[in-house]
């Protein structure tokens, strides 16, 4: 399979996705695209069957959104998507639903306005944040655990105005000394006006009529609109050949 990336790779520039048959075939590919000098974007060998609730996958989904987001924000020339073919059998989030928010230190911000935000992401609002994909608003006390990065941030306020980020031990919680200058929050799968949130939320809850929990972790993947084939949008390479299961 190397060999055959490493050939592809050194004809043809124009390839912007390596498709493998697992997780293990996409590290051999990234060491390979690596190499040849390729900034590569590794999607997670996501399982879950059509319609599926995916509660139990909110850590692949996690990957997707993060990993593709960097994808778009790169202004590598050189860069490519290596991608186990079950996750691209799937729609994934296109560039406009994956269009991240940035607050910075100093800047003035409305609590109803950051709340409605973060829930059109699809955040959930907790009471003490752990895990990614969660925030809490509590007071001048904001945090929030952006899936795109390792730690969460404690974000406070004065009055309506932001004088300190910090990043914090979700174990502990307690914060680092080192002040961030801002906090990048990519989405959970998209970036949604008030509008389609809305409508997701009622496209949810016709689906899947014996669903004890209709929400956005549990259906969203399969309901949003535009999303994608990314094997019709991008060249495609085939690394190996395919074990379908």
């Amino acid at each position: 399979m190397q060999a055959r990336i490493f050939e592809y790779l050194s004809c043809k520039n124009d390839t912007e996705i390596i498709v493998v048959d697992n997780a293990k075939s996409a590290l051999s590919a990234q060491s390979v695209a690596s190499f040849l000098g390729f900034e590569s974007f590794v999607l997670p060998d996501f399982r879950a069957q059509k319609n599926d609730d995916l509660r139990a996958f909110n850590n692949e989904l996690f990957e997707i959104s993060a990993t593709l987001s960097s994808y778009y924000k790169s202004k590598n020339p050189k860069k490519l998507i290596i991608s186990p073919i079950r996750t691209l059998l799937n729609p994934l989030p296109s560039q406009k639903n994956l269009q991240t928010k940035t607050i910075n230190l100093g800047d003035k911000i409305s609590y109803e306005e950051l709340k409605l935000n973060l829930i059109n992401f699809g955040y959930e609002i907790v009471d003490i944040v752990q895990e990614k994909g969660e925030a809490r608003i509590s007071g001048d006390i904001i945090d929030i655990f952006s899936i795109s990065d390792d730690e969460p941030v404690r974000i406070l306020l004065d009055f309506d105005e932001i004088n300190s980020i910090k990043k914090f031990n979700p174990a502990t919680q307690k914060s680092y000394q080192i002040e961030c200058d801002k906090v990048e929050i990519t989405p959970f799968l998209s970036a949604l006006s008030q509008k389609e949130f809305d409508e997701l939320n009622d496209k949810i809850s016709s689906f899947q009529s014996d669903a004890l929990i209709k929400d956005i972790n549990a259906f969203g993947f399969w309901l949003i609109d535009g999303f994608e084939n990314y094997l019709i949008k991008f060249k495609c390479i085939l690394a190996e050949n395919i074990n379908k299961k």
